[in-house]
């Protein structure tokens, strides 16, 4: 849905596959040919959410950067990249980052002090979020590991940056861990892997 989306919007779209299927890297590598995707880069094995976030950082040159796990869905108009950046236009001074989801653990020791209209969380969107790459010029990159995403909003943390929550953007969580995830708020009953839409349900 992000390649889709950039048709609307000016990303510069760079995806980095861990080793998955073959049909996924011929469909994901014939959208490089075609300019849908500015940089792909497929890795022989799966090198950890880490390690494929920081290639992508290196690979790519924009000034705002959205990092995204392969299971989100966006809307197709772009309008919520707008939404994602309001937060920066209304408080240019603070240190934040933003995202649609909130950090899902129903504990009240996550919650941050507000940002005006915006709900703000310490640990809320770590598989998708929009920064400023100067962000990453001070927190660092990725660790390599399973939860890479949870532990770079600790250095947010630590560096007095907080999640500014943007609602009703109309960005979805799939859960498409291992091709499923029963807990998920968005029910997918074919997950197709080859660029087909989903059939959602």
């Amino acid at each position: 849905s992000l390649i889709t989306a950039g048709r609307s919007y000016p990303l510069e779209i760079c995806v980095v596959d861990n080793g998955d299927s073959t049909d996924d890297s011929a469909w994901l590598l014939s959208l490089a040919q075609r300019g849908k995707v500015a940089t792909y880069v497929r890795n022989a094995g799966n090198r950890s959410f880490g390690w494929s976030r920081n290639a992508a950082l290196f690979l790519t040159h924009c000034p705002w950067v959205i990092v995204s796990d392969n299971d989100i869905l966006v809307p197709l108009d772009g309008k919520w990249i707008t939404a994602l950046l309001q937060p920066f236009v209304e408080h240019p001074e603070e240190k934040i980052i933003t995202s649609p989801f909130r950090y899902t653990d129903e504990r009240e020791k996550y919650q941050a002090p507000k940002l005006g209209k915006y709900d703000c969380n310490l640990r809320a969107g770590s598989n998708f979020f929009l920064a400023k790459r100067i962000t990453f010029a001070e927190i660092g990159l990725f660790k390599w590991h399973r939860i890479a995403g949870s532990l770079f909003t600790d250095e947010l943390v630590r560096a007095g940056y907080r999640t500014a929550i943007v609602p009703d953007t109309g960005i979805k969580d799939a859960g498409l861990r291992q091709g499923y995830n029963h807990r998920a708020a968005l029910k997918i009953e074919i997950p197709l892997t080859n660029g087909d839409a989903f059939k959602l349900v």
